[in-house]
């Protein structure tokens, strides 16, 4: 964690190295690495965006139905932080995220997936005002993620956060503590980055744990 610059220069030496080869599929994961890093740590949805978007057009081309199905999961999850930023773009998140949890459905791929995928839909389905289906998401995350039996589950205050949007949104007793949930999970991975800028950078480029940070405080001051 931490070292974000020297692992983007081992991302470009292996994309050069699969471009020489001609190996689709690895360039395909390739994308899906360059495009989870700028959305989810340098804070660059649109960047992410396009590398996720090449990462899918890889897989499918391939047929890595896994590597397609996570990189329906990224982008939608990048749709979601585009959205918050730009206001409004949460609709072209709720297709990718749905094609994501229709492939697991399938059994094609990870677990982990699954409960990402659930979790972006909550966010996606509460942002449309659509709040039954909102909420049986959220509820359906938290199956997923108690049935994983302590596996971890990478960036997971990003599920715990969506839950409790949704939960809140709803009036759940339970969205308290799911706000903690978020906020102590995104504290152990930010204290995992030894440089304090780049810790920074962290906490506040990337619009999910802005945000988590000003609900957690604003909740604070509230009581």
């Amino acid at each position: 964690m931490g070292q974000i610059e020297e692992g983007l220069a081992a991302y470009a030496e292996s994309r050069s190295l699969n471009e020489a080869l001609g190996d689709r599929d690895g360039l395909a994961r390739n994308e899906w690495i360059a495009g989870a890093v700028a959305y989810g740590f340098v804070g660059d949805y649109e960047g992410g965006l396009g590398h996720l978007q090449q990462s899918l057009a890889l897989s499918r081309e391939t047929g890595n139905r896994a590597m397609e199905a996570g990189s329906l999961l990224r982008v939608g999850a990048a749709n979601v932080a585009f959205g918050d930023l730009m206001r409004g773009n949460f609709q072209d998140a709720l297709p990718p995220a749905n094609d994501a949890y229709g492939v697991r459905q399938r059994k094609l791929l990870w677990p982990l997936t699954l409960v990402c995928s659930l979790s972006t839909l909550a966010r996606v389905h509460n942002a449309l005002g659509n709040t039954e289906e909102a909420r049986r998401c959220a509820e359906e995350t938290l199956r997923e993620l108690g049935a994983l039996n302590g596996r971890g589950v990478p960036g997971v205050q990003a599920v715990y956060f969506d839950c409790y949007l949704t939960m809140h949104a709803a009036g759940a007793p339970e969205a308290g503590e799911l706000l903690e949930k978020a906020h102590a999970a995104m504290m152990r991975e930010a204290g995992m980055i030894t440089d304090p800028a780049r810790r920074e950078r962290f906490l506040s480029h990337v619009a999910m744990n802005r945000e988590i940070v000003e609900e957690w405080k604003s909740k604070r001051v509230g009581n």
